[in-house]
């Protein structure tokens, strides 16, 4: 398998119009990646997220459903000391 990051997607024409109130930037090119994802056969997700709380928590929700289902990979990272804001 190769990996691929997101960063080497073309992702320009992907539509988002059913995630209107997605306005993280990052979080865009992640939904973005997952849709490209989803219509591509030889194309598998695998999100590495940083933390449990935050932006990363309700993309994750987002990306599932950008997926269509198909199988994909979230590694959740975190330390065992929280920060403050969680």
């Amino acid at each position: 398998m190769t990996a691929l990051p997101l960063d080497f997607l073309a992702l320009d024409g992907e539509d988002l119009t059913d995630f209107p109130g997605m306005y993280w930037g990052l979080g865009a090119r992640i939904l973005r990646a997952a849709r490209r994802v989803a219509r591509t056969p030889n194309l598998f997700g695998v999100h590495l997220t940083n933390f449990g709380c935050g932006a990363d928590s309700f993309v994750e929700h987002f990306y599932r459903h950008a997926t269509e289902g198909k199988p994909a990979l979230v590694l959740e990272l975190t330390s065992i000391a929280r920060s403050p804001a969680c």
